[in-house]
């Protein structure tokens, strides 16, 4: 079995901190999307509006390669979700939403990149930042970055 990598750690980590402040309740679309609008301030602050816009497409289109569904989603004003369906779409979309891993795919996408632009430290410094109370210790462990 293959180590999973620090950006699906980093994502199931959030996923995992979001089911235990919702005691489990909730749909998994609707954990990835509060993730994101988190993420989005300080990320803002960091690259800007386009910047944290470019970061969010560009997440979709490299998870659009395994969910191709995830067409229906697109970035919105100021880096928001958003779904371009109307509702029959939109229930199909939230039946293979929580059909699939497509929530730690989609957040470990926004975390690879993440990794790959401001590097492994900062990156998890800024998620200690974002979810002050968050155990981010397996991952901080593993790259060698106090927890």
């Amino acid at each position: 079995m293959t180590k999973p990598s620090v950006s699906h750690l980093l994502a199931s980590s959030l996923l995992d901190l979001d089911n235990e402040l919702r005691a489990g309740e909730g749909l998994k679309f609707d954990a990835t999307a509060r993730i994101f609008e988190k993420l989005r301030l300080p990320l803002s602050q960091l690259a800007g509006p386009v910047g944290y816009s470019s970061l969010i497409s560009r997440t979709l289109v490299l998870t659009r390669k395994k969910y191709p569904f995830l067409k229906s989603l697109d970035v919105g004003a100021q880096g928001k979700l958003e779904f371009m369906c109307d509702q029959g779409e939109f229930e199909d979309f939230q039946k293979r939403f929580e059909d699939q891993e497509t929530g730690v795919e989609l957040v470990a996408q926004l975390m690879n990149l993440l990794i790959t632009f401001i590097g492994e430290s900062l990156t998890v410094s800024l998620l200690k930042d974002a979810w002050p109370n968050g155990s981010f210790e397996k991952v901080a462990q593993r790259i060698g970055v106090e927890s």
